[in-house]
């Protein structure tokens, strides 16, 4: 099995209580809450979100916590958003940053290096 597909099967997979939550950083703490969060389904909730989004990206920085949070979010969006649409929006404006982030990132790497 190629590494993309080890990856994608870890991301199909993976369930809250198998990441250690408390070795992941975020802007200001610790993953431990977000995983309480993430656990306790409360993903829908505008508030927690707002924080998720605060402790996952800060000042174009993107932490050890993002791409597993990243994971549950993007689940949440398979689900049906019933009377959450404004929540489901909230995810995908993180969504969005994130996706931007990257591409930033990635355009400011190849700048500095260009010379190299």
């Amino acid at each position: 099995m190629k590494n993309i597909e080890k990856n994608l099967k870890y991301i199909k997979e993976v369930k809250t209580e198998d990441i250690e939550w408390t070795k992941l950083f975020g802007a200001y703490s610790c993953g431990r809450k977000i995983g309480e969060d993430i656990k306790n389904n409360n993903l829908l909730n505008l508030e927690i979100l707002k924080n998720i989004r605060g402790e996952i990206e800060h000042q174009s920085t993107l932490w050890t916590l993002t791409p597993f949070t990243m994971i549950f979010l993007i689940r949440q969006l398979e689900k049906e958003y019933g009377e959450k649409k404004k929540e489901y929006c909230y995810i995908l404006k993180i969504y969005k940053l994130i996706v931007e982030t990257i591409k930033d990132i990635k355009n400011l790497a190849k700048e500095i290096l260009e010379n190299f």
